[in-house]
């Protein structure tokens, strides 16, 4: 994929529009999977997306959490 996106020497607009298209397309992915899942799997669907909204909290707190060690700013200095 970062070949798709740095292989040539593209001008930064081409690597944000490939950007784009790959959230797209990862969005898009996400919502065909939970309509096969919906359909096809007994589930409840509360449930279900509230472990998806559980995951993506924990994801970003983590996320937060290790950007001073990363190198990020940090809060307060």
């Amino acid at each position: 994929m970062a070949g798709l996106v740095f292989g040539d020497a593209g001008s930064a607009q081409r690597a944000l529009s490939a950007f784009y298209v790959g959230e797209a397309v990862k969005l898009a992915v996400v919502v065909i999977l939970f309509v096969v899942v919906l359909k096809m799997v007994r589930v409840a669907p509360l449930a279900m997306f509230a472990a998806f909204a559980a995951t993506f909290l924990v994801y970003w707190i983590a996320l937060l959490g290790a950007l001073p060690r990363m190198g990020g700013t940090r809060r307060g200095a």
